[in-house]
Formats: structure tokens, C-alpha cells, sequence
């Protein structure tokens, strides 16, 4: 499925500053790495996340309404499913192109503007 970047934003957009200080600049930040192939990984991961994971605008009212310990275990677990597939961790499934966040919000695998991403709806 091909996806219009118009119809959606940036999952790092709507992000409060306070997940954004906690997920992508504390969580995700490379100086914190305990060798220089997680540093890499680490990297990679939030780069992807920055500009690789979009929600759909019709989805942001409902990721927004979430409690703020939801959003952060939804949070958790976009980290967790890209990290995997950078690492091509034994843990990620291959074939799968969808992942519940739980909440009744999934991320799905997508084109976007030509590139592999990942869109939540």
C-alpha cells in the first residue's frame, strides 16, 4: 500500500516535549551506548524513527487522547519493533507487516513517498 505523505505527519511531530526528551533524545541517544555496535544500531533506529514513522491524520486525535503511560508503552513498542528490524533480531517475525500497539492503534508497514516506513492507524 503506497501512502500519500498529505494524509499524514511525522510521529515525532506530535510527540509531547517531555516523550520526545524521553524516548527519542534519552532513550535513543548514542553516547549512551555501551559499545560502538550498539551506538551504530542505536543510531540507525532513531534516524528511522525520525523520519521514517508517520501516524495518519485521521489517527492523531486517538493516539492523543491516550493516557500518558499508554502513549509511552506504544512508544516502547515502535522502539522495540524497528530496533528489531535493524538488528534482524531472532524476536521479529518475517513476513509480518503489521504490529499491534495496543489501544485499537496498529503500524504497518508502508511506502511512503517511495520509501519502506512505517505508518500507524
Amino acid at each position: 500500500m503506497i501512502g500519500g505523505r498529505a494524509e499524514m505527519k511525522k510521529l515525532v511531530e506530535i510527540l509531547t516535549p517531555e516523550e520526545k526528551a524521553e524516548h527519542i533524545d534519552g532513550g535513543l541517544d548514542p553516547a549512551k551506548a555501551i559499545n560502538e555496535e550498539s551506538a551504530d544500531l542505536t543510531r540507525k533506529v532513531r534516524s528511522f524513527i525520525e523520519n521514517k514513522v508517520f501516524i495518519k491524520l485521521e489517527s492523531v486525535e486517538r493516539w492523543s487522547r491516550q493516557e500518558e503511560a499508554a502513549r509511552s508503552r506504544m512508544i516502547g513498542e515502535i522502539k522495540w519493533r524497528v530496533t528489531c528490524v535493524h538488528q534482524a533480531s531472532e524476536t521479529a517475525v518475517q513476513g509480518v507487516m503489521k504490529f499491534s500497539l495496543g489501544y485499537g492503534m496498529t503500524m504497518a508497514a508502508q511506502l511512503v513517498e517511495g520509501r519502506s516506513s512505517y505508518v500507524i492507524s
